[in-house]
């Protein structure tokens, strides 16, 4: 009984602790892949691409411009300027209107991942009807190259988060959404019936915030402030391959197409980012560990395991909080009797089992 009750407590007090904690910054299970602070006087061009790769239109009513990207609109930030602009023809097989209205810009990267910690802390241009800022991810498999002309600029997407149409008119929104197509071709979403794309959150979204994404194989977490919003396992439809990652300030096609800017509208508006990061575990997923007596966090390699195994009869284990302590594994984490856990630090102790990310 004394086994089992110090198993049920102990697991009680990870959930706990790691539920509230943004654990890729204090967990050296995670690499981080990519950090920009946007701190230079022009956009990284060892990073990003400074449009999308297919050009300057995706499926807004703006044209993206290079020259709306600013680095001294808000010191130490990157701030996308969405303007008015005289109307540009320019034909489009799904809107009724052909003419973009609005000019703004766009970031691309350079680099794909697949699997892995996705944030920002921004400010997001929000209260008036029609802003469209969205931090995503996205690409498209060779594999859908049958798939009716079109259809692939909607597959494979992850939206970690988009306040597009009316959710801009308010300022407690985070949307967040994913895409996909099937091999055969059909079309699915999250906002298509399983789960709603917005949730409200309890901040302005106008002030500074976290807005992140845990993606790993078959389930996906979203985050607002390191607390989590939404969590979705589907492991039918989640992406399996790498994707690249965007940032935008797009408008919302004009009515009937959906919810457009108005002439209310507040022009100019910014999208303004203070900085992102893209975390990934690292995998060692074809080992065993197991420690009796002899666990030492100093020198413990954080990856992702097979299988963990502290403790047992005739051993004394410590995990110090003095450290941050976390097990990855896909199979199991057994802490067995003899492991004793000291909270009397600023560290952490977490147990996470998870896919093999790779």
């Amino acid at each position: 009984m004394k086994i089992i009750t110090t198993i049920i407590f102990l697991f009680l007090f990870v959930y706990s602790k790691e539920i509230m904690a943004q654990f890729p910054a204090s967990d050296p299970t995670f690499s981080l892949m990519l950090n920009d602070n946007f701190s230079g006087p022009s956009l990284n061009s060892t990073k990003w691409y400074d449009k999308y790769i297919w050009g300057n239109v995706n499926n807004g009513d703006e044209y993206n411009d290079p020259a709306n990207l600013f680095f001294n609109h808000t010191s130490g930030f990157l701030s996308i300027k969405c303007e008015t602009m005289t109307p540009m023809y320019w034909p489009r097989q799904y809107h009724t209107d052909d003419y973009l209205h609005y000019r703004s810009g766009a970031i691309y990267s350079k680099t794909k991942y697949k699997y892995g910690y996705w944030e920002i802390s921004a400010k997001l241009p929000a209260g008036s009807q029609g802003y469209w800022p969205a931090f995503w991810l996205w690409d498209a498999p060779g594999t859908m190259a049958a798939c009716p002309t079109g259809s692939n600029n909607i597959i494979n997407e992850i939206d970690i988060v988009e306040n597009g149409g009316q959710d801009s008119k308010f300022t407690d929104r985070m949307g967040n959404n994913y895409h996909w197509r099937d091999a055969s071709c059909n079309y699915g979403s999250l906002a298509g019936g399983l789960l709603p794309a917005t949730v409200i959150v309890p901040g302005n979204v106008t002030q500074e915030h976290k807005y992140s994404m845990f993606w790993e194989p078959g389930k996906m977490t979203w985050y607002f402030d390191d607390v989590p919003v939404k969590i979705i396992n589907d492991p039918a439809n989640t992406p399996s391959y790498p994707l690249s990652t965007i940032i935008n300030f797009a408008i919302s096609p004009p009515p009937p197409d959906d919810w457009g800017a108005l002439p209310s509208t507040i022009f100019p508006a910014w999208f303004e980012i203070n900085y992102i990061n893209v975390w990934q575990l690292q995998p060692d997923c074809n080992t065993n560990v197991s420690f009796c007596s002899n666990f030492n966090a100093g020198t413990y390699v954080s990856k992702v395991k097979k299988s963990i195994s502290i403790g047992g009869s005739g051993c004394a284990d410590n995990i110090n909080t003095s450290s941050n302590v976390n097990f990855w594994a896909t199979d199991y984490i057994l802490i067995n009797e003899g492991t004793t856990i000291t909270d009397n630090g600023s560290g952490s102790f977490s147990a996470n089992i998870t896919n093999c990310p790779n």
